[in-house]
């Protein structure tokens, strides 16, 4: 895409005592305006696993709360089995067994954390289970609704590496109404964003440079920004897949991940910078000729050369220095308004 002001045209025959005598030229003129070039293409965003964790809890599935692909974070419940919820929290430790007061061990450091960060525990998160754990238990217990015991039994917690995480349960498995018998590997971990490739063909992707600006479309309208990575050419199709990465760091939809559906492929719109856009004084690119030096000008409606350097083209127009606005300059013939 080239966004330049309107520039006059009018097609003449040279006169004879020019040395271009007989062919046909046009006249353009100089004006501000800018120049810029984009590439639309398809880009697609999918989320890729990260890790999986097990369910150990035995009974019915009572409730399925989150959706595909939710953020959930420590305490939040994954879904209820004969209604005692399951929820998550953070450690690289799984559920093994019964947790309670007079135990040790990196599951109770985990168990810990959690009381902690749920306000229920102000105790030395040490992996050790005395008095204050015991009491965070009950009182965790009571704010959701199970009996307060003051053990934490092997299914009533899934431990995932990493909270807060976007997660995707197996509906197959955990769905109202199935039976769990624990071990089933049913949470799956996604990616803290998801993975966006457009798909190129070799030529395409030789007009992009590398760290290339990218407008993407939302799924639901959003506008996010990133940049051209890697590419990846696949030898049997040929296909280039270029990925893209964020501008600042953070994930490329930022706090708008939650809009990329779980599961298969989203596509989306992505407006590749191929030249970036410079302002100035615009011309056709066609009306700029090679001197003898090996400089480069532009002949005004005298007849008169005029030399010239060249800031930026895109699409068939220039931004130039060296002329003034209004000058009016010779194009060939064929050169129409198209080349904008």
């Amino acid at each position: 895409m080239t966004t330049a002001t309107a520039w006059a045209l009018s097609t003449v025959t040279t006169p004879k005592e020019d040395p271009t005598a007989g062919e046909a030229y046009a006249f353009a003129t100089v004006r501000e305006g800018e120049v810029g070039a984009t590439l639309t293409l398809n880009a697609i965003a999918s989320w890729a696993p990260s890790s999986t964790a097990y369910n150990q809890a035995t009974g019915i599935v009572t409730s399925v709360p989150p959706d595909p692909g939710t953020e959930v974070h420590p305490g939040d419940e994954l879904f209820a089995v004969d209604l005692r919820p399951v929820v998550a929290a953070s450690g690289e430790v799984p559920a093994f067994r019964d947790l309670g007061r007079d135990m040790d061990g990196a599951d109770i450091e985990q168990l810990q954390a959690l009381l902690a960060s749920l306000g229920h525990y102000d105790g030395t998160v040490d992996g050790v289970a005395r008095d204050a754990t015991d009491r965070a238990i009950r009182a965790w217990q009571k704010d959701i609704g199970v009996p307060e015991t003051g053990v934490v039994e092997v299914g009533s917690i899934v431990f995932l590496p990493t909270l807060p995480a976007r997660i995707s349960l197996d509906r197959e498995v955990v769905a109202r109404g199935k039976r769990l018998d624990g071990g089933e590997p049913v949470i799956l971990t996604l990616s803290p964003a998801p993975e966006v490739t457009v798909p190129a063909t070799p030529a395409q992707s030789a007009l992009i440079p590398t760290e290339a600006t990218v407008t993407l479309n939302g799924s639901s309208g959003e506008l996010w920004t990133a940049r051209v990575g890697e590419r990846r050419r696949d030898p049997e199709t040929d296909q280039v897949d270029i990925t893209l990465t964020s501008v600042d760091g953070q994930a490329i939809c930022g706090d708008e991940c939650g809009a990329v559906p779980v599961g298969g492929e989203t596509v989306l719109d992505a407006t590749i910078t191929t030249a970036e856009t410079v302002s100035g004084l615009i011309l056709p690119a066609a009306a700029i000729v090679a001197e003898a030096g090996g400089g480069l000008a532009v002949i005004d409606d005298a007849g008169r050369r005029r030399p010239i350097t060249v800031l930026a083209s895109a699409n068939g127009m220039s931004v130039v220095e060296g002329v003034a606005e209004n000058v009016r300059v010779r194009i060939p013939a064929t050169v129409d308004e198209t080349t904008r």
